[in-house]
């Protein structure tokens, strides 16, 4: 959420109840801003039509009148060059209105005339352009030049006079020079802009009085605004600025009705267009309904960005978009930072928005540069001094903020928006518990902020006080008024049912919450697999957590929105530091990740934010994550070699500076996984107690800068350059032609010689180069482009010597024809001049298979394994492959070795798992067996068979009391299954056969007799001779034990 627009800005400090003063009703408002779908109307200025008068003149008059036609049409002339060059200005092309207007001055100045109306469109262009010093000189010599009283003539205050004095109170509104407010206000009203004379110049003095403290006086002039802008006959600029007003005195009803009269008047202009969208954004608040559907802010800001590209007030706006909302690109709202500072370097506003930006990226160095820039140009500005304060807390203790924001409230006692924007910041860097006391304080300062009720809910839920957390948002929702928020709706509703539908369970400082619904099974394995993790994790970083909260969540929707206020969030996981969200093993994903795997990441994380309290990197508490996941087992590994290929050979590795920036994109996933492999590097290197370190500095406050230099003594790119080196190392096993990103190498194809080099060497990199680019063109379907790259190396056609990797084109170009035969040899002469390649060797292996030759494609498959090991994806694995194959061969025992291969890479597959540890379990190595139930179990403990056959190996290895656990956790499913039929018309109740419940008390038998305790272990075996006494694993235990 952002507190930097302009709009927002105003909004906020000329609004610090967050809206309190709402009015009607939401179907009242919906009925408003239904009318606001904007028809295509024609957008261009108005001209200024001349006056010719009536009677019969002398010829005396008649001289005069026709000087003063020529006059006429000299003004009316002057007026459509001027009006053109400010729809120039408001579409964006500076540059063309400066001309034009420089043109209409210096004309003037020659005839000894000052055209201070033209001067006046220039103020108001050098303020777009962010020269607020310009703009304001610029106004002043129009406010001291201007003939008398046309701020009091009859049919309204002059235009351009209006636009003059507007400018010079938003330029000092936007630098924060409230010290000239009362010198300015007497200047305008003693120019006749009485309170009520002006819509446009009420409202920016308003704006400008609230920023000064002086807020009733403020809000009655937006009041004033707002009256202004009502009466008939009033221009579309006056009705936008009344709109505004509206707004920012919580009066969206009426802010609509104007906009809608303005864009009538107007037509599709780009600050109506941005007013529009940011009207439906506050409104709607991306709530998903039909109503919202047809009010969608995204196309509106588009359209607004095209006509004016270089608004200011439309690129802020998309900015806030995109951050509102994970779901939308948040890399592109950075872009949008970017492209604003680029046309104005000196927005206050859009450095601020860089600055959130990079605060949000944990980037606090660069933060700081952002708003030191920004306080060059408005020290005394309060978004920007409540940014000063964020950074005082984000950096340090909050505490560090306190004198800030003491100063900003003593300047307005009732404006709660800076304790409410710092709070905002840390509880967006999850640091619920110091957010949550500032966000207590921004209520208390203002019961009716409804920003802060959200905020203060989201911070309280995830503190695991969720019956609080509903009271905030339900506070938020009562004082929102006509305001929708997606968040705040769907959290709420995702908070109500974890209140009244869950059920928690409570061990030490552990507590969890999930549905009644499998909950005793849930029970047995998730409470102790989190307890033990809790202890080993605290032991190997020597700190013990607090209590902790882990809510469990059947339903994906409900887990996506509990953890970031939408669905459709593609993790299984979520930490807040003392709360930990979890998509359930009983969730539509069944049997189809390991829960295990996401609970110890997440816990994980408990560790690292509590020893950092959240200040470090994400990348960091992320990379160490993923790091650990692999050290508690290797095949939770995340198996994204392929990417990282890609991403070598693309150049697209994430810089360490940037990669928090990672999670933040559509490269999210391999974010954690470059994250991980970092931390293995800087582990292997430096040893596991320089991340310690590296935690403490960064919980010392040190930027990323410091913290590395001072615990490894490399800048970051300097570790860049190492992390290459190790990257080279980690791939060089791999055989694998990279998926090439033909837009990266575009500029090759231009600058790289159609000559080869005299040297051997340099010729061979030069056709590699060359065969980069005739792979890439491939890949892209561009067939013409791969062949010109063969030919420009002499590899088209056999002549000569010609590189392996050429004939792999070659064959997949023939291939590509259906030319199996040729595309075939062309295979078998890359393998046998040297070449290797993963998907060579399969595509060899698949020809030998269909040709009979099954000893040849055995051979294939092994080098296929060799040049990629554990691929990924089950459909190209070569171990799963050659498992088939020599499972049809007879050979079962090496089929299951290939397919346990595999799993070293590949954590979530339980039908393999299974298969292996029942051939293991043959085998008689139950041990190895139960590692792999364990496994198994990892992904689904309601799996029935899997407890009994898991039990069976348990016992056999003499760990009895594990197995009479297998046992409860037969019964619990068996219970869970019968009261939760499989599908909708499906009998209740399982059927189930009396063999298996006689094996199960021979499992119980066994495990009793182990422990010790024959009576009970006797009873389990009469059960057993009575359910099925002629059932061989029951014969044989009255055999060894007795009846």
């Amino acid at each position: 959420m952002l507190w930097i627009s302009r709009e927002r800005s105003e909004h906020d400090v000329g609004c610090g109840a967050g809206g309190r003063r709402g009015t009607g009703s939401r179907a009242a408002l919906g009925s408003v801003l239904g009318g606001l779908l904007l028809s295509s109307a024609a957008v261009g200025a108005t001209a200024v039509a001349s006056t010719v008068p009536s009677g019969s003149p002398t010829s005396t008059e008649r001289g005069l009148e026709a000087r003063q036609d020529d006059f006429d049409d000299l003004e009316a002339l002057l007026a459509e060059e001027r009006a053109a060059a400010d729809d120039l200005r408001r579409r964006g092309r500076w540059s063309e209105a400066e001309t034009a207007l420089r043109v209409l001055i210096d004309d003037a100045r020659e005839e000894g005339e000052d055209d201070w109306r033209s001067r006046a469109v220039l103020a108001r262009l050098d303020l777009d352009r962010g020269e607020q010093e310009a703009a304001l000189a610029g106004a002043l010599a129009v406010l001291e030049g201007a003939p008398d009283d046309l701020a009091r003539k009859a049919g309204g205050p002059d235009p351009e006079l209006t636009r003059a004095a507007t400018v010079r109170l938003e330029a000092l509104f936007e630098l924060g020079r409230t010290d000239e407010l009362a010198t300015e206000l007497a200047r305008i009203t003693e120019l006749g802009f009485e309170p009520g004379r002006s819509a446009q110049v009420d409202r920016a003095a308003g704006a400008l009085m609230i920023e000064a403290g002086e807020r009733a006086a403020g809000e009655a002039r937006l009041a004033s605004a707002v009256r202004a802008a009502s009466s008939a006959g009033t221009g579309w600029l006056d009705l936008v600025a009344g709109g505004r007003a509206a707004r920012a005195s919580g009066e969206l009803s009426t802010a609509a009705d104007l906009f809608v009269r303005a864009s009538r008047d107007a037509g599709r202009e780009p600050q109506i267009l941005t007013e529009l969208a940011d009207l439906y954004l506050e409104a709607d608040g991306e709530v998903a309904s039909e109503a919202a559907a047809a009010r969608n802010p995204g196309p509106l800001l588009r359209e607004a960005r095209q006509r004016n590209p270089n608004s200011e007030r439309t690129l802020l706006s998309l900015i806030e978009l995109y951050r509102l909302n994970w779901r939308r690109s948040l890399l592109e709202s950075d872009d949008l930072v970017r492209e604003l500072l680029d046309v104005r370097p000196r927005s206050i506003d859009g450095l601020l928005a860089a600055a959130q930006g990079e605060l949000l990226l944990g980037n606090l160095a660069e933060a700081r540069e952002h708003v030191a820039r920004a306080a060059e140009l408005a020290p005394e500005r309060r978004a920007v001094r409540a940014f000063q304060a964020s950074l005082a807390a984000v950096g340090g203790d909050p505490a560090a903020a306190r004198p800030l924001l003491d100063e900003l409230a003593a300047q307005d006692p009732s404006d709660s928006g800076p304790e409410r924007q710092v709070g905002t910041h840390l509880v967006d860097l999850y640091r619920f518990t110091e957010g949550r006391s500032l966000l207590e304080a921004a209520v208390e300062r203002d019961p009716d902020d409804y920003r802060a009720w959200t905020a203060l809910g989201r911070a309280r839920a995830n503190t695991g006080d969720v019956e609080g957390g509903r009271a905030a948002l339900e506070r938020a929702e009562s004082t929102a008024a006509l305001r929708q928020d997606a968040v705040r709706s769907n959290l709420s509703r995702v908070l109500a049912i974890v209140d009244e539908q869950f059920v928690e369970y409570t061990d030490g400082e552990l507590t969890f919450a999930w549905r009644e619904r499998g909950a005793d099974v849930l029970e047995l394995y998730l409470v102790p697999f989190y307890a033990a993790a809790r202890v080993e994790l605290s032991e190997r970083y020597g700190y013990s957590t607090g209590p902790v909260r882990i809510e469990v969540f059947d339903r994906h929707a409900d887990f996506s929105v509990r953890s970031t206020g939408f669905e459709g969030f593609p993790a299984l996981g979520v930490c807040f530091g003392p709360v930990v969200t979890a998509v359930s093993p009983l969730s539509s994903l069944k049997g189809q990740f390991s829960w295990a795997r996401t609970g110890y990441h997440e816990f994980t994380h408990v560790v690292h934010l509590g020893l950092s309290h959240n200040k470090c990197p994400r990348w960091v508490t992320e990379g160490l994550a993923t790091w650990e996941e692999v050290r508690k087992n290797p095949s939770w590994t995340r198996n994204m070699r392929q990417d990282l290929v890609d991403a070598r050979a693309n150049g697209t590795i994430f810089p360490v500076r940037e990669l928090n920036a990672a999670f933040r994109g559509p490269r999210v996933i391999f974010g954690y996984y470059q994250g991980g492999l970092l931390c293995d590097m800087l582990i292997a290197r430096y040893g596991f107690g320089s991340m310690l370190e590296l935690l403490a500095r960064f919980d010392e406050g040190a930027d990323l800068d410091t913290a590395l230099v001072g615990v490894f003594e490399r800048t970051p790119e300097q570790l860049d350059v190492e992390f290459a080196e190790y990257v080279d190392e980690h791939l060089a096993e791999v055989r694998l032609e990279p998926t090439w990103d033909i837009a990266r190498l575009a500029s090759r194809w231009l600058t790289l010689p159609r000559t080869a080099p005299t040297e051997a060497r340099e010729r061979e990199v030069w056709e590699q180069r060359w065969l980069d680019l005739g792979f890439a063109a491939w890949q892209a379907d561009r067939r013409a482009d791969a062949e010109e790259a063969l030919r420009v190396i002499g590899a088209l056609a056999d002549q000569g010597s010609v590189p392996p990797r050429a004939l792999f084109l070659r064959s997949q170009l023939a291939l590509g024809d259906g030319d199996m035969k040729r595309g075939t040899a062309l295979l078998e002469r890359f393998v046998e001049a040297g070449g290797e390649d993963f998907r060579a060797r399969l595509a060899l292996a698949e020809l030998s298979r269909a040709a009979g030759k099954l000893e040849d494609t055995e051979r294939h498959l092994l080098a296929a394994e060799a040049a990629f090991p554990g691929h990924p994806d089950a459909a190209l694995a070569a171990e799963l492959a050659l498992g088939r194959l020599l499972e049809e061969l007879g050979r079962l025992d090496d089929a299951m070795a290939a397919r346990a291969r595999w799993t070293r890479y590949n954590a979530d597959d339980l039908p393999v798992r299974m298969d292996l540890a029942r051939w293991h379990a043959s085998k008689d190595r139950h041990a190895e067996a139960a590692r792999l139930y364990e496994e198994a179990n990892d992904i689904d403990p309601f799996l029935r068979i899997l407890h009994l056959e898991w039990g069976r190996s348990l016992e056999r290895t003499g760990r009895y009391a594990e197995a009479l656990r297998e046992v409860e956790a037969w019964e619990r499913v068996l219970r869970f299954e019968r009261s939760n039929p499989p599908a909708a018309g499906a009998p209740a109740g399982v059927e189930l056969e009396k063999f298996e419940e006689a094996e199960v008390e021979v499992l119980r038998a066994r495990a009793l007799f182990g422990l010790g305790r024959e009576v009970e272990a006797r009873e389990a075996t009469a059960r057993a001779v009575e359910l099925a006494p002629d059932a061989l694993r029951v014969r044989r235990l009255v055999e060894e034990f007795g009846a």
